[in-house]
C-alpha cells in the first residue's frame, strides 16, 4: 500500500504531458508567490543622475554664482538654490526618492558652495523605490525567484519540445524525444541552479566591493536579467563552476594522486575535452556542449602494441574530465571518439581526435578538442 501512495516519486510512473503539466504549475505558483511578495514588501534600488540631468544642475550652479556675484547684499545667497535643487531632485527622480534621504541630502547640500555640489552628484546614489528587490539581504531572494523562474521556463521550453518530438510533429533541433530518466536531473536543476546564481552574485560583490560588504549589496536590474539566464542556462553555468575548480584549486588533483597513487612509474591521467572553434560555432555547436561529452570514448594506446586502456568517463554530463589511474609510463596514442545524433533526423556526427602523447611523469593533464568527421545516417 506505501508502495501505491509513493508511487508517483518514481520517475517513469510520469508521462511527458503530466511533467510538462506539472512544471507549468510549478511555474505558476512560483510567478504567483514572487508578485503577492512584492505587492506586500515594496522594494528598492539606487540611481545616479545621468549626464544630461548633471549638466542641468551645473548650468544652474553657473547662473546662479553670477548672479550672486552682481547682488552681494542678499541676506540669503542659497535660497533660490536650494530650493532649486530640491524640486529638482523631487521632479527627476519621479517623486519616488527616499523622503528621509532626501532631507539628509539636502541639509547637506545647503552647506556646500556652488562649485562643490556638482561633484558630489556626480557619484551620488540615491535610494528610490522599485518593483523590485535590489538592495539589502532581500537581493538574494530577488536572484533566487528569477533564477528558479528561468529553471522552469527551460524545463517547461524544452519537456515542450521534446513531446512534440515524441509526437512525431515540429519540433526544433535543441531537444530530443521526451525521457522520463531526465525527471530526476531537472528536479536537481530547480535547486542547484539558484544556488549558484546566488554563489555567483556573492563572487560578484566581493570582487567589485572595496569593502568586502558582502551582506547589504546593491545592483541594478542587471542582477534579473543575470539570474534569469543563470537558471535558463543551469547546463553551462555547472560547467563553468567545475572548470573553475582549476583556478581556485589548482592543487586538488595533484593532492588526490599523492593520496591514492604512490607506484613508482605510472602515472594519474586527466583528459579534457572541448570543441574546436569551427565545430563550436556550428549549428550544432550549442546543444553538444549542453549535452555534455560523458557519452564519449576516451582511450590510450600504447605504441608496443599492449591492450588499450579506456579512461574513466565523468560521472555527470556537467563534467569534461576524462580519468585514468596507475598509468604506465611510456608512448601511447590518445584517442577521443563522439557519435552525436541530430534530431531532426536521427542522423549521426561522428567527431574524433586523436595525438601521440609520451607519459613520463606521475601527474599528466590534457585538452584535446574534438574535431567533426563524417556524417552517417
Amino acid at each position: 500500500m506505501e508502495k501505491n501512495n509513493l508511487g508517483f516519486l518514481q520517475a517513469k510512473a510520469w508521462s511527458g504531458r503530466e511533467w510538462l503539466l506539472t512544471l507549468c504549475l510549478l511555474l505558476g505558483i512560483t510567478v504567483l508567490v514572487y508578485v503577492s511578495t512584492h505587492i506586500a514588501w515594496k522594494g528598492n534600488q539606487y540611481v545616479q543622475l545621468d549626464k544630461k540631468q548633471l549638466q542641468l544642475v551645473y548650468k544652474y550652479l553657473a547662473y546662479d554664482s553670477s548672479m550672486q556675484a552682481k547682488d552681494s547684499i542678499k541676506t540669503s545667497p542659497y535660497l533660490q538654490r536650494n530650493l532649486f535643487l530640491d524640486h529638482f531632485l523631487r521632479t527627476e527622480l519621479h517623486q519616488k526618492i527616499n523622503r528621509q534621504q532626501l532631507s539628509e541630502t539636502m541639509a547637506l547640500l545647503t552647506q556646500m558652495k556652488n562649485q562643490d555640489i556638482t561633484d558630489y552628484l556626480i557619484d551620488k546614489k540615491f535610494l528610490v523605490s522599485s518593483p523590485f528587490w535590489l538592495t539589502g539581504n532581500k537581493t538574494y531572494l530577488e536572484a533566487f525567484f528569477w533564477s528558479l523562474m528561468g529553471v522552469l521556463v527551460s524545463l517547461v521550453y524544452y519537456v515542450s519540445i521534446a513531446n512534440a518530438k515524441s509526437l512525431n510533429t515540429a519540433g526544433t533541433e535543441d531537444s530530443g524525444s521526451f525521457d522520463p530518466a531526465e525527471i530526476s536531473g531537472q528536479v536537481a536543476k530547480m535547486f542547484y541552479a539558484p544556488a549558484c546564481t546566488i554563489v555567483l552574485v556573492l563572487g560578484y560583490q566581493y570582487i567589485t566591493d572595496s569593502n568586502d560588504n558582502m551582506i547589504d549589496i546593491s545592483v541594478n536590474n542587471g542582477l534579473i536579467v543575470f539570474a534569469f539566464i543563470s537558471g535558463f542556462f543551469s547546463g553551462r553555468v555547472m560547467r563553468f563552476l567545475d572548470r573553475l575548480k582549476e583556478l581556485i584549486l589548482p592543487f586538488g588533483t595533484a593532492t588526490q594522486t599523492t593520496i591514492t597513487h604512490t607506484e613508482t612509474g605510472k602515472a594519474d591521467i586527466t583528459v579534457t575535452l572541448d570543441l574546436t572553434e569551427a565545430v563550436e560555432k556550428s549549428k550544432e555547436g550549442a546543444s553538444i556542449s549542453e549535452a555534455g561529452f560523458n557519452a564519449a570514448t576516451v582511450t590510450l594506446k600504447p605504441l608496443n602494441g599492449k591492450e588499450i586502456i579506456t579512461l574513466v568517463n565523468p560521472a555527470d554530463d556537467q563534467s569534461d574530465d576524462f580519468m585514468g589511474k596507475a598509468i604506465p609510463f611510456g608512448k601511447y596514442i590518445l584517442s577521443a571518439q563522439l557519435a552525436y545524433k541530430k534530431d531532426e533526423d536521427d542522423s549521426i556526427i561522428n567527431f574524433s581526435v586523436e595525438e601521440e602523447i609520451t607519459i613520463n611523469q606521475p601527474l599528466v593533464t590534457k585538452t584535446m578538442l574534438l574535431q567533426r568527421m563524417t556524417e552517417e545516417g
